[in-house]
């Protein structure tokens, strides 16, 4: 209830019809707190108390407006507590906050997206993203993204990040077990024969075996006459590399896009299988050690995502690389044994003992080379031998 003292004593009449209205000096009151912060209580006490009438109108006003803002904290705390205290409230009583950050819009923080969450985007599962709680934008983690998320939501986030890496540390913790498996698989081509449907079934179900595909070694798959994979089999015998390989781009490997291939049985292909194998089971154990370097503090999340990326980018390239030089190799070599057709060489045959071999046009390449990088060639009988091929490009 304000009072305008200039009003009262320059226009008096003005001044009385404006203290009739609500909140004014003879407004009448509808509340205690507003009897008690009334100013004409006070005034009248002040009058009754001997004060002079000019003080005893200064003084009762004075204390009226402290009485009042008293009100007007405690009616504001109750507002606070019960959860109804609006902007306007806070600026009614402290106008002084309207430009105070207090009112500024909130800062945003993010959560870490899962996998489901990124499959219903339709999101890289390879990479990571996150939400923002205010937007809803989505974004991915990478360099220069700045998180800052506080308090528990902090903490949620490094445990949603350390959940991440242990779960990669989990699926690539297998590659010593995996590693053993791919050498067994790789000393069974010793054996192979090209063109012979035992063989090729038997790679094919080994590696079939080995990505969790048990039936693919199957007669149903097979061509058994042509010994190779008929249309449906081979089909699923790529679907399931696609999927085995999770350590390369598959949508970039040469060897699944070579539709000219027939994978299983041509002991070149097999060999290329066998050493991508082995290149993205190698990946499985640097993912598997960058997992422990970031558990242990040594490098940043940020760091982990960027070298695992990397790492997969580098072994698509090695995987492909070494498809390039092996097909390469398979359609020289045939010119090479045919411009050595009648050649006497020594090999070695199936018992292992030193043998004189006479080089014929049905030699055949077994996609493998000896220790000192020359190419094994095996013969009809079984018999092996070995032929230097300058350069592969």
């Amino acid at each position: 209830m304000a009072i305008n003292l200039k009003g009262l004593l320059s226009n008096p009449m003005a001044a009385y019809q404006s203290a009739r209205e609500p909140g004014g000096l003879l407004a009448p009151v509808t509340s205690m707190n507003q009897f008690l912060g009334d100013p004409r209580v006070n005034i009248g006490l002040a009058i009754a108390s001997g004060q002079p009438i000019g003080k005893a109108i200064m003084s009762g006003a004075l204390q009226a407006n402290t009485l009042q803002e008293t009100f007007a904290k405690q009616n504001l705390q109750k507002k606070i507590a019960d959860g109804t205290a609006t902007k306007q409230d806070y600026i009614g009583l402290y106008p002084e906050l309207a430009a105070k950050s207090l009112f500024s819009d909130p800062e945003e923080t993010f959560t870490l997206l899962n996998d489901a969450d990124k499959q219903k985007r339709g999101l890289d599962p390879k990479e990571s993203y996150q939400i923002g709680d205010i937007s809803g934008k989505v974004s991915q983690i990478g360099a220069g993204t700045k998180i800052d998320l506080g308090g528990k939501k902090e903490i949620e986030f490094a445990k949603s990040q350390i959940g991440i890496v242990e779960g990669d540390i989990k699926k690539s913790s297998g590659f010593i077990q995996k590693g053993q498996a791919i050498n067994q698989i790789e000393a069974g081509l010793s054996k192979f024969k090209s063109g012979a449907f035992s063989g090729t079934r038997e790679f094919v179900g080994s590696v079939g075996k080995f990505f969790g595909a048990e039936t693919l070694g199957e007669n149903k798959y097979f061509n058994a006459s042509g010994a190779e994979l008929i249309g449906s089999g081979s089909q699923l015998f790529n679907r399931i590399l696609a999927d085995g390989l999770v350590n390369l781009n598959t949508q970039e490997l040469k060897m699944l896009q070579d539709t000219n291939t027939k994978k299983g049985n041509t002991p070149y292909t097999n060999n290329a299988l066998v050493a991508t194998m082995k290149i993205n089971n190698k990946v499985d154990r640097q993912i598997n050690e960058l997992g422990k370097d970031y558990i242990a503090e040594n490098i940043s999340f940020d760091t982990y995502n960027k070298q695992i990326k990397q790492l997969k980018i580098d072994a698509t390239k090695e995987a492909n690389e070494l498809f390039k030089n092996v097909k390469s190799l398979n359609q020289k070599i045939p010119e090479i044994i045919k411009n050595n057709v009648g050649a006497n060489v020594k090999g070695y045959d199936v018992t292992g003992n030193i043998a004189d071999v006479q080089v014929a046009n049905t030699d055949k390449w077994t996609g493998q080379t000896d220790t000192e990088g020359r190419q094994i060639m095996v013969t009809l009988d079984g018999t092996q031998y070995t032929l230097t091929v300058e350069d592969t490009d």
